[in-house]
Parts: C-alpha cells; sequence; structure tokens
C-alpha cells in the first residue's frame, strides 16, 4: 500500500482553465464528478480563478463531460482565448442597461412634475422593465439548471 501512495505522489499534476464556471456550489459539483473518474485520484477546483488541478490520466473529453451540467469547457492553460475583450461601451447588456436608465430617469422627470396625467411617466417605468427585462426572460437561449 506505501508503493502506491508514493506512485501517486509521483504522478504529474495537471492544470487545465475552466471556461463558463458560474457559481462556487457548480465548481464543488464539478470537483466531486471529477473526483468520481476512475483515473483521477485527486482533484481541487479554484472558483476565483477558473482552474482545475487534478492528478491522474482523465482525457479532456471525461473532464468536459463532468461539467457538461453547467457547460464548462476545459482548455488548456497554454491555449489563449481567441475571443477578442469587447469594451466596456460596446457590450450589449450594457447598452440596453443604459437605455432602460434612460426610460427610468425621463419616467422619474414626468412624474415629479406636477401634471394631471401620469400616464406618460407609468409608460416610461413600462417600457424601462421591458427593455431591462427582456434578455431575463426572452434573451437566454437554453434554460440553465442550477
Amino acid at each position: 500500500m506505501r508503493m502506491k501512495g508514493r506512485e501517486m505522489n509521483m504522478a504529474e499534476k495537471t492544470e487545465y482553465r475552466l471556461e463558463n464556471l458560474t457559481c462556487a456550489n457548480c465548481a464543488m459539483k464539478f470537483e466531486s464528478n471529477v473526483k468520481s473518474i476512475p483515473s483521477v485520484s485527486e482533484a481541487t477546483v479554484n472558483f476565483g480563478a477558473s482552474k482545475l488541478s487534478f492528478t491522474g490520466d482523465a482525457t479532456v473529453e471525461e473532464l468536459q463531460a463532468a461539467g457538461a451540467f453547467d457547460g464548462i469547457k476545459v482548455v488548456p492553460l497554454t491555449k489563449r482565448n481567441p475571443n477578442p475583450k469587447i469594451p466596456f461601451f460596446k457590450r450589449k447588456e450594457n447598452i440596453v442597461t443604459l437605455l432602460a436608465l434612460i426610460f427610468v430617469i425621463a419616467g422619474l422627470y414626468f412624474t415629479h412634475r406636477d401634471l394631471p396625467n401620469t400616464t406618460v411617466a407609468t409608460g416610461l417605468f413600462a417600457a424601462a422593465i421591458l427593455v431591462g427585462g427582456w434578455d431575463v426572460h426572452y434573451g437566454r437561449k437554453k434554460p440553465r439548471k442550477i
């Protein structure tokens, strides 16, 4: 049995970068799934760094299957991300949020004016809710499992 322990210590530790890791609970579940792979003797997931470290001979396909519940992708550390970074002000979600904010500010402006009819303000608030909440209800491609 001591020999087995020495062989484990001599085994090489492998690290991968994780993409689409959404929450700490999912990281714990992914870690336990990786540990359940027969060829893996030890595994740790660093949620903050989005990294997987393990000792064993698991393939990338086995690791991706372990993270299939959350769509986790396993990528070698040396592989660079081919997707270019989109500037903050050009991201769709930020533009939508800014548009909803403009509707809210306009709604507040018309609320505090002495107008007998509040239909304009109500319409602007409704527009802010529709624009800001559209992605939450209709924009996702598939529902996420938690």
